[in-house]
């Protein structure tokens, strides 16, 4: 029961981050997204269906080899790495979204999670 509303709540989170993010910042369809530690997209794939590239950057190289390897996915490409080096060129995207990364950063690494938000800002 506690899982079944748990679930129920969480999908509904992640409908409204979804929905403020694009009414806040209205992007355009031919942009690029960055979704930092994004995973399997799990919730969020209806964001990255809108835009004409994403990057999905995540230290888990299991989500990322599922990620590339997903025909349905033709938008999307994986790169394993870590949100907090990102291996990617200063303006190389338009948007960024990242979803409860920040509390996987070990709090003893507390300048990781400033980094992390000034990148992401």
């Amino acid at each position: 029961m506690i899982k079944e509303i748990f679930n129920y709540y969480s999908r509904i989170s992640r409908k409204r981050k979804a929905e403020l993010f694009f009414d806040l910042l209205k992007p355009q369809k031919e942009s690029i997204l960055l979704d930092a530690g994004g995973g399997l997209g799990t919730g969020f794939r209806d964001i990255w269906l809108y835009f004409s590239r994403v990057i999905v950057v995540d230290i888990n190289k299991e989500y990322i080899k599922q990620i590339n390897n997903d025909k349905s996915l033709n938008n999307v490409i994986g790169i394993v790495g870590d949100v907090c080096h990102l291996p990617l060129e200063d303006n190389s995207v338009d948007y960024v979204f990242s979803n409860a990364v920040i509390e996987h950063i070990k709090k003893k690494d507390s300048y990781l999670q400033m980094k992390f938000v000034v990148w992401l800002k």
